[in-house]
């Protein structure tokens, strides 16, 4: 789902359609607080006090949990 998708759209609504596109593509939904944070990378609704570093460090987590490889 691409950030434009995004607009307009809750928190929630963003997050249905994130799972969807998950399924459709055959990876797994990540623990629900790795999904939030990827839905706050969506939406640019980053927690307070993580400033430039949240996106990277968000990045480090999603590739030591192996999120977003396709199956094997």
């Amino acid at each position: 789902m691409a950030g434009g998708q995004a607009v307009g759209k809750s928190r929630e609504q963003v997050t249905v359609l994130y799972r969807a596109e998950l399924r459709a593509r055959g990876l797994d939904i990540p623990p629900k607080i790795l999904l939030d944070v990827e839905v706050s990378l969506i939406t640019g609704d980053y927690p307070a006090g993580t400033g430039p570093t949240g996106p990277a460090l968000i990045g480090l987590v999603k590739r030591c949990y192996g999120i977003g490889r396709a199956p094997h």
